[in-house]
């Protein structure tokens, strides 16, 4: 999908010399995988609020889990998580039936946080 990507990008220079390294794969490549999600029908701007996004993916919640891929079940929206006494509400909460695990999408305009 890079030719697909690249052709989408506003910035084709820094997609290309992102996936183009050669340098095989990363754990960033697989935790952060780029989604296409034309579908929701967002207007084009240049900052986003979180917000809108949770609640695009929600309406056209059947068209992404089609992007996401085979196994996913939606679970929860909002859910409550506590991580060193520290309290978090992750956006969207999926089951992958194959694998047998909780897949967490917690949507972030900014960083996440550090480890």
């Amino acid at each position: 999908m890079l030719f697909e990507r690249t052709g989408l990008s506003k910035d084709k220079e820094k997609v290309l010399k992102k996936n183009g390294s050669g340098s095989g794969m990363r754990t960033e490549d697989v935790f952060c995988n780029p989604y296409v999600l034309d579908f929701l029908g967002i207007p084009e701007k240049a900052c986003y609020v979180e917000s809108d996004l949770e609640q695009a993916i929600i309406n056209h919640l059947h068209s992404f889990l089609h992007e996401m891929g085979r196994g996913f079940c939606f679970e929860a929206r909002q859910k409550r998580i506590t991580f060193d006494n520290t309290h978090y509400r992750i956006d969207l909460v999926f089951y992958h039936r194959v694998l047998k695990c909780h897949v967490l999408i917690d949507l972030r305009v900014g960083a996440f946080f550090s480890c």
